[in-house]
């Protein structure tokens, strides 16, 4: 039994450690990219339901979505604005 815990955490250990050196090594640049891609367009996919099941199309209606004061997309023009307002 404590054979099986030794050779799990040295297997654990190993995946660890493995994937750390591939990581700053760069290797895994693709297989990020890749995933991050795959989890964007799949939160894509989610908020077009989302639109469909309130019955707004893409484009159209989207100030009375909730999505614009849900999401972040509005931290992008507050230096804008501060700058707008202090200048």
């Amino acid at each position: 039994m404590v054979n099986a815990y030794l050779i799990v955490s040295a297997a654990v250990a190993f995946i660890a450690i493995a994937l750390g050196a591939a990581y700053m090594s760069g290797a895994l640049d693709p297989v990020i990219e890749k995933f991050g891609t795959w989890f964007f367009n799949e939160k894509a996919e989610a908020e077009e339901k989302k639109l469909q099941a309130q019955g707004l199309k893409e484009g159209e209606d989207f100030m009375k979505s909730e999505l614009l004061f849900t999401s972040y997309f509005w931290l992008l023009f507050l230096p804008f604005a501060v700058i707008y307002f202090v200048a």
